[in-house]
Formats: C-alpha cells, sequence, structure tokens
C-alpha cells in the first residue's frame, strides 16, 4: 500500500494512516475515542486516578457522583425525611421499642390497620 507525503492511501479513508502506521480503523478500534463515539468493551482500569467533573445521573444506569449520593440517598446512622415514604406495602420490621416511646400524632395514622 503505497503511502503519500501527507499519509494518504489509495485505499478507502478508515484505512488512512493517521500517526505512525496506525490506520483510522486500527486507532477507532483500539482506543476509547474521548467524543464517544465508541464504546469500551472491557472494564477500564483507572490505577487510584479519579474521573472528576462527571454530570449528575439522568437515568437509570448513570453512574451517581458523591454530591448526588450525598444530598438523595437516607443515611443508615441517622437523617431527616422531608417528603413520604412510599413502602410499596411493605412493613417497617423491629421498632416496637421506637413506638412505645414516641408521642404518636393521630392525624398521620390514616389507613393504618393496628399498631401492637
Amino acid at each position: 500500500m503505497s503511502i503519500n507525503i501527507f499519509g494518504k492511501t489509495n485505499a478507502e479513508s478508515s484505512q488512512r494512516v493517521i500517526s505512525r502506521g496506525v490506520t483510522l480503523s486500527q486507532a477507532v478500534n483500539t482506543f476509547l475515542r474521548r467524543d464517544g463515539k465508541n464504546a469500551a468493551a472491557e472494564n477500564i482500569y483507572m490505577d487510584n486516578h479519579t474521573l472528576i467533573n462527571v454530570s449528575d445521573p439522568a437515568h437509570a444506569q448513570d453512574a451517581a457522583t458523591k454530591n448526588d449520593v450525598d444530598h438523595r440517598a437516607v443515611s443508615k446512622s441517622g437523617d431527616t425525611m422531608t417528603g413520604d415514604l412510599n413502602m410499596g406495602g411493605r412493613s417497617v420490621q423491629d421498632c416496637l421499642s421506637i413506638i412505645r416511646h414516641c408521642t404518636i400524632d393521630m392525624k398521620h395514622l390514616v389507613g393504618l390497620k393496628s399498631i401492637v
């Protein structure tokens, strides 16, 4: 295959040599593009480096940022809820000692079947 002084060949553009003998198709198939036009085929090993300036997640399979987790997740060690908690028909277990020592506002018990 002949290459002219501009690094171009007589073959189609994907076979054009772009740098040090590497063709465009080899580069696209070997390297992860920064513009997102190809996808990683394997895990990406970061060697203890971090990803920075990552946007907050918008879709179900997006990675969560620390900021998003810190502000949306409920801490297991204690937190304050600002909205309703939909339990999806499930109950809260092992909390009788808490209920016995709390004052319960009856207006929030609408639809509750029993407290044992």
